[in-house]
């Protein structure tokens, strides 16, 4: 019982790797949903399987001399077993596609599957509780102080965050600013896609750092938009065409959202 107690182990501790190497954010997450647990059972019980067979079907031995000692034998075994069993469901003959989805085929598929079934569940979990908090967080920021300022400061907290992922912050920070949205979903999508590299906590702790910066960048914005509208109006009054005409074919009394 204790080989396959050890061989067990093995399996919970690669599915663990797996797992957290999906969700660096914020793997303290993981431990509050059930699919979690579910994938590594699963994992677990693969080794237990493959253990197993070897107890049934054991390796070729040759003379004691280098077969070794029963306990040597056995950690052998469980060794095999532990890390065999992962790496054959994780091994596929060839790959295909159906539709647009690339399918494994062979061994691999099973754990694709159960690992596909536990990456949907941990998202609509985690999405969940996204749609709860970024909105919180994020909805009274301007968008360009979040797309700029927020974004490189929680880049700076990171001490390891690749080269790589810091690129792609910046990237999606700034495709996010450039789009027609409105500026409170665009502050709030920044706000989503910065936790996807730092976590919530991080985040939260940053606008509470900078809240004299955010308070000083939403006056600015503020000032701009009086200033705005008070050069329409009196563009209107002389005639003139106003600095944010409506788009033609508008109805009469339509404002152009500016973007922020």
């Amino acid at each position: 019982m204790t080989e396959y107690f050890f061989v067990f182990f093995i399996g919970v501790l690669l599915g663990s790797a797996e797992l957290i190497s999906r969700y660096k954010d914020e793997p303290s997450a993981l431990l509050t949903m059930p699919a979690t647990y579910i994938y590594l059972l699963f994992n677990g019980f693969v080794g237990v399987a493959a253990f197993y067979l070897l107890t049934i079907f054991p390796l070729p031995a040759g003379d004691e001399a280098e077969t070794g000692t029963a306990l040597q034998r056995s950690v052998e075994n469980v060794l095999i077993a532990g890390f065999g069993g992962a790496a054959f469901f994780r091994s596929s003959i060839a790959r295909t596609k159906v539709g647009d989805l690339e399918v494994s085929v062979g061994p691999a598929f099973v754990i694709d599957a159960f690992l596909g079934a536990t990456d949907r569940n941990i998202d609509r979990r985690r999405a969940l509780e996204r749609t709860q908090q970024i909105p919180i967080l994020m909805r009274y920021i301007p968008a360009g102080f979040a797309a700029d300022a927020l974004t490189q400061y929680c880049i700076e907290t990171m001490q390891n965050l690749s080269a790589a992922d810091e690129k792609n912050l910046e990237t999606r920070a700034a495709s996010i600013l450039k789009s027609d949205l409105p500026a409170n979903v665009k502050s709030m999508l920044v706000g989503m896609v910065i936790t996807e590299f730092t976590g919530h906590k991080v985040l939260e702790a940053a606008i509470e750092s900078l809240h004299e910066e955010v308070e000083t960048a939403r006056e600015e914005l503020r000032r701009l938009d009086e200033e705005l509208s008070i050069s329409d109006i009196e563009a209107m009054l002389s005639g003139a065409e106003p600095a944010n005409p409506a788009p033609s074919g508008a109805p009469p009394g339509t404002k152009v959202r500016r973007r922020r």
